[in-house]
């Protein structure tokens, strides 16, 4: 995976995350809740780059898989993992600033996690 990208490629990687979030919508299962459709593309570009900010993160700790770009029918979705950094699942969930500003900063751990158990080891 690059580890350095420029300003141009960060625009590109943005633009493939938009254009994922337009193909994905009309499958999108997971905000019942929300009519609004610009908001709904908005917050799975952000998801998806997102995912992409953290595989880059994770890549410098180990092997860590890029995020997948493929559209999935309604009924072929999963809850699977979004990543895998060195064979472990990593699920990804991510937040703008301006959430972040009106609902506070948030982190998502997994209850069954060791870390999360035992924090001191």
């Amino acid at each position: 995976m690059e580890k350095v990208l420029s300003p141009r490629h960060w625009h590109l990687l943005r633009l493939e995350c938009y254009n994922f979030a337009l193909a994905v919508k009309p499958t999108n299962i997971y905000n019942k809740n929300q009519s609004n459709d610009d908001f709904i593309v908005q917050q799975i570009t952000w998801g998806k780059f997102g995912e992409w900010l953290i595989a880059f993160e994770l890549d410098k700790l180990g092997e860590c898989t890029e995020p997948d770009m493929n559209i999935y029918e309604v009924d072929k979705k999963s809850f699977d993992a979004d990543l895998q950094l060195n064979g472990v699942d990593v699920h990804c969930k991510t937040t703008t600033t301006a959430s972040a500003k009106r609902w506070g900063e948030s982190w998502c751990f997994n209850v069954k996690d060791p870390v999360v158990k035992s924090p001191e080891g």
